[in-house]
């Protein structure tokens, strides 16, 4: 969980270097492997930047539930175990910037899991690479 809440508090993704130094897990092949199981069970999704080959791992969230519950049910739980969340609680989340970054960041997520059919349907070359573009300032590179 602590690696999850870690990757989710960056909207654009973590490098894998940086997320092993914030979580102060060890840099050593059991917490690649941990992140490797996350991935696997779809929790996480790691990418590589275009042209990096594979260099400059990065990762985000790619569960969408998951995102759902870190930004909005996690932040809320006193105020829904008490169940004094108002009628219109969501609605007035839903007019707010967060709740804009939330719908994006979950929107995303189901974009990559659904890549090969939106592919298809838009008459994309199969023999086209697919890739992902992230900025790094070159104090992170």
């Amino acid at each position: 969980m602590d690696l999850i809440r870690i990757i989710a508090k960056h909207h654009y993704g973590l490098g894998q270097v940086e997320l092993i130094v914030k979580s102060k897990l060890p840099d050593r092949g059991s917490t690649v492997h941990k992140l490797h199981h996350l991935e696997e069970a779809g929790f996480i999704r790691s990418l590589v930047p275009y042209g990096h080959k594979n260099r400059g791992i990065y990762y985000l969230i790619d569960d969408e539930y998951s995102l759902f519950y870190l930004y909005w049910i996690e932040s809320n739980l006193k105020t829904i175990a008490k169940k004094a969340i108002n009628q219109g609680f969501w609605l007035s989340q839903s007019n707010q910037s967060a709740w804009k970054v939330w719908v994006g960041l979950a929107f995303e997520s189901v974009y990559y899991k659904h890549i090969g059919q939106i592919r298809h349907v838009l008459n994309i070359d199969p023999g086209s690479i697919v890739g992902t573009w992230r900025y790094c300032s070159k104090s992170k590179r």
